[in-house]
């Protein structure tokens, strides 16, 4: 082979080996943005699911705050009915006691 000829395929070779080289380094561009924007992206659910937790805390102790003062007002309710069973007792006994 002519050294011609030998430095036409190194030419071409070096040519090949050039554009690989340019489309992987864009290839590496791309898979960075990709994941920069993944990582974005997960940070951001991060966040969000911290703020989802602490909004359910505050929501789970709201709803236990006022589970007990439905408990509170349902031990009054209780104790006014009792009242009144009471009081309609006694009056009762009155009325009797007075015919």
């Amino acid at each position: 082979m002519p050294d011609s000829d030998l430095l036409a395929l190194l030419s071409e070779m070096l040519i090949k080996q050039d554009r690989q080289t340019e489309i992987l380094t864009q290839f590496m561009e791309v898979s960075v943005r990709h994941f920069e924007s993944e990582l974005g992206f997960k940070n951001q659910q991060f966040i969000f699911n911290e703020e989802e937790t602490r909004y359910n805390r505050q929501e789970q102790r709201f709803h236990e705050e006022f589970s007990s003062k439905l408990g509170n007002i349902e031990r009054i309710l209780a104790r006014m009915l009792d009242l009144e069973e009471r009081v309609k007792r006694i009056e009762d006994l009155l009325i009797r006691k007075a015919s």
